[in-house]
């Protein structure tokens, strides 16, 4: 059993890191991250493959063939953002204030996860 499970998270990680990066509009994505608010619509790209693990006292994203690593507090409002097509910033469980919420988004459009909507 374990040796499946090793070999099953080596495909998945194979398969994840193998996709080459579709985000198209990334340039204007970046230009107006500064307009990002609480009240901004953002939204997971579609299509988008990733994996998400806790580390310890951080979570891992990893997607594009690269791993962001976020405080471990921060995984469900990552996991949120990254299965919903359409919200606000401010609608991001977990826990985390209204800057902590549009930091954590910036970053994730800044790596291509989210767009604004």
């Amino acid at each position: 059993r374990l040796r499946f499970d090793q070999a099953l998270d080596h495909f998945a990680e194979e398969f994840e890191i193998s996709r080459n990066p579709l985000v198209p509009g990334q340039m204007q994505q970046m230009a107006s991250l500064s307009q990002v608010g609480p009240d901004s619509a953002v939204g997971a790209r579609p299509g988008l493959i990733y994996s998400l693990r806790l580390e310890e006292d951080r979570c891992v994203l990893g997607c594009h063939g690269a791993e962001v690593q976020l405080p471990a507090a921060a995984r469900d409002a990552v996991a949120f953002a990254l299965e919903t097509p359409r919200f606000t910033v401010r609608d991001l469980p977990g826990g985390l204030d209204a800057d902590g919420q549009g930091v954590l988004v910036r970053r994730l459009i800044r790596e291509g996860l989210l767009q604004r909507l």
